[in-house]
């Protein structure tokens, strides 16, 4: 058997015989193999909505809970509306809601960290005529053990998110670093 000089790739010579075949295939296997490297790991990832009506008291900050998963979490743990970083990197977090029409007042989208601390917020008034949609798209550096968790809030009386899968949120890792 001969090889190539860069790679070391073996090759069938005119004085080889047939019994050198199968070592030598899996000898070129496993360099190539080595060459290549491991297969990259699927990155982290969830995404989960709620498909029921919710109902807010007027300037109470409600938690979303999610009853349909439409990614099953990978790297990331997810219980009661808390999503915790169990994989450190660069994120983009979604979320999204549709509130049903109602008068006056505004309503909120808040995406809340490690308790308290609130990361992003979207707000608009609210509309008679029509549901409002909100969208937050947000990039962050997470560690292990960073707990995010989606937060709703409006100053009407009492209102209520539509029961659709607009109401969202998704986590995907876009680096590790």
């Amino acid at each position: 058997m001969g090889t190539t000089p860069t790679y070391q790739i073996p090759y069938v010579e005119p004085s080889d015989t047939l019994a050198a075949f199968p070592a030598a295939d899996k000898a070129q296997a496993e360099r190539i193999e080595a060459i290549i490297g491991a297969p990259p790991s699927a990155p982290p990832f969830g995404a989960m909505s709620r498909t029921t009506t919710l109902s807010v008291a007027a300037s109470t900050e409600v938690k979303m809970t999610w009853n349909q998963t439409d990614f099953a979490p990978r790297g990331i743990a997810q219980a009661n509306g808390d999503w915790t970083i169990q994989s450190a990197g660069i994120y983009l977090i979604k979320a999204g809601v549709m509130w049903g029409p109602d008068t006056g007042g505004m309503r909120q989208l808040r995406l809340k960290k490690n308790g308290t601390t609130t990361m992003e917020v979207d707000q608009t008034p609210s509309s008679a005529a029509s549901s409002v949609s909100q969208l937050i798209s947000f990039v962050h550096k997470c560690t292990v053990g960073d707990v995010f968790w989606v937060g709703i809030y409006s100053t009407v009386a009492t209102t209520t998110l539509a029961g659709n899968a607009a109401n969202n949120v998704s986590f995907y890792r876009l680096s590790a670093t």
